[in-house]
């Protein structure tokens, strides 16, 4: 009986992050008052507030996802982008590697554009688990700073810059949550991705996990204090 009312007050006290609800294509967790839904489909689909374009470092119309946000979008947004400077002269990079910076979404049904420079797999390349780290929080920061509800987020790096899914997949989890706790408006987070089953599954493995391990850690403090 003792048992039972500690598993009763552990799922009680780890309110902060439950799973709420599943079909085949979302599930929704919460997280400290803020809604993170894991959806299969299309991120042009989704009525967020911001989307995040996983951009390259020009800042053009270029390929993959970035290219159908782009499109979408019209031509007044690769505009924008051009109007950012040149970080070295005539070296056509507007934004580095695990930076951010925001334009406006035109034709997109959102408010605004993050564009964020993933780490490229295809070559070698140093501290890539910080870059890709760097562009989740940085585009986090810039989300936190417009005082917007919601955003859609890909899988940064893991499409046409091979980033490793399951490596990608953990730090792109770790990083919005310790984020959390930093937003001011933001209640609802969409993690999209593409129609593809395997990158699907492994970003619900990792937060069945996180949240299976906070409802252990508070069990094990009730337990310690008996």
């Amino acid at each position: 009986m003792k048992t039972l009312r500690l598993l009763l007050l552990t799922i009680f006290i780890a309110q902060p992050f439950q799973v709420l609800g599943l079909n085949n294509q979302e599930i929704l967790y919460k997280f400290k008052g803020v809604s993170i839904h894991l959806v299969q489909g299309d991120i042009l689909d989704q009525s967020a507030d911001i989307i995040v374009n996983p951009a390259n470092p020009s800042l053009r119309h270029m390929g993959g996802l970035c290219d159908t946000i782009h499109t979408a979008a019209g031509p007044e947004l690769e505009e924008e982008c051009l109007e950012f400077p040149e970080i070295i002269q005539d070296s056509d990079i507007r934004c580095k590697t695990g930076n951010a910076v925001i334009t406006n979404a035109f034709n997109i049904n959102a408010k605004y554009i993050i564009h964020t420079v993933g780490p490229d797999c295809r070559q070698e390349i140093n501290n890539k688990e910080l870059l890709l780290k760097n562009s989740y929080k940085n585009s986090l920061i810039l989300a936190n700073q417009k005082n917007v509800k919601s955003l859609a987020l890909p899988a940064i790096s893991v499409g046409i810059f091979s980033y490793p899914i399951e490596e990608a997949a953990k730090i792109a989890v770790e990083t919005i949550l310790n984020e959390i706790g930093n937003f001011k408006s933001v209640t609802d987070i969409y993690i999209i991705l593409f129609n593809n089953q395997i990158h699907f599954d492994t970003y619900k493995k990792i937060l069945d996990y996180k949240s299976l391990h906070i409802i252990t850690k508070i069990y094990k403090t009730l337990v310690s204090y008996i």
